[in-house]
């Protein structure tokens, strides 16, 4: 099986940075993979100790293959820290896997990714493979290890290059998205937060990733791949990050160490998750998890 180099990036948050990487490093095929860490400068005077402390432990990070560090020089903001190590690696690779720096791994997610990225590299429609799946049920007779969505979830995800690299990112699409009707109904079919998520895009002329992809799956009937049990739990949501905010709905949430065998070559989306997943994302959802962290943040 081919092997797919790993791209993390990170910031200021030395304690999510080290529990990241020790679970990465507990993963089968961690010492055979490529390690690539993108460290952003910090811009402000309060984040150089904790920038440091990151760079002094990335320099002694073992257990991998090989492991290279771009560390940057002045901030470049996470957006385009990303956007720089993703050009680097695909100079070398035909594939990635990437994650930010706030993701605990299970021991099968290099495997899983891996595998997933082999088999379905001629798919045209599959555009990525997300290692994390929403806290939701499956269909009680769901037998597939992995079902296909128009979205995508960075926390950890992996990518083809071919694919990465013929989207345009661009703000002149949002605004094009927002305008056409035809779009709006699409989105709004599938979840009804993308929506809100282009709306913030504009307002704040700053393109969300997983949202602005997501947008262009849905435009190009394009898919990604999902575990249906989650490989990835995310514990960034503790007011430290870019985009984070106080919630405990993901950092309890049980990954799975399975490793895939039931992965249909020709699998098709599946309507009933669809639903479930729209659901997941409707308002009514959307709005109880603002009003618990709103109680969380004032609590806190």
């Amino acid at each position: 099986m081919k092997l797919s180099p790993i791209l993390l990036s990170v910031y200021n948050r030395t304690e999510h940075f080290k529990k990241c990487i020790e679970s990465l490093k507990r993963c089968d095929l961690s010492n055979k993979s490529h390690l690539f860490i993108a460290i952003d400068a910090p811009y402000r005077d309060i984040d150089i100790d904790s920038n440091n402390q990151i760079i002094e432990y990335a320099k002694n990070i073992s257990g991998f293959k090989e492991i290279t560090l771009y560390i940057r020089e002045e901030n470049l903001g996470s957006q385009k820290n990303i956007d720089l190590a993703f050009n680097d690696v695909f100079k070398y690779y035909d594939r990635l896997i990437f994650s930010e720096d706030d993701n605990i791994f299970s021991t099968s997610f290099l495997v899983n990714i891996n595998k997933c990225l082999e088999i379905y590299k001629s798919r045209k429609d599959i555009f990525s493979v997300s290692g994390w799946n929403m806290p939701f049920t499956l269909p009680q007779n769901y037998k597939n290890d992995i079902y296909i969505w128009q979205g995508m979830s960075a926390w950890g995800l992996g990518l083809w290059r071919d694919k990465w690299m013929s989207m345009d990112f661009n703000l002149n699409k949002v605004d094009y998205w927002l305008s056409n009707k035809k779009h709006l109904r699409k989105i709004n079919s599938v979840a009804q937060h993308y929506y809100y998520g282009l709306k913030k895009m504009q307002k704040n002329k700053n393109l969300g990733g997983d949202g602005f992809v997501s947008n262009y799956l849905i435009e190009n009937d394009m898919y990604s791949i999902f575990p249906s049990q989650t490989l990835v739990r995310n514990i960034g949501h503790d007011g430290k990050g870019n985009n984070s905010f106080f919630s405990n709905k993901f950092k309890n949430q049980l990954i799975s160490n399975y490793l895939f065998n039931n992965l249909p070559i020709d699998i098709l989306p599946d309507k009933r998750i669809n639903k479930k997943l729209w659901w997941y994302f409707s308002n009514i959802n959307r709005l109880k998890d603002r009003i618990d962290s709103s109680i969380i943040k004032f609590f806190s």
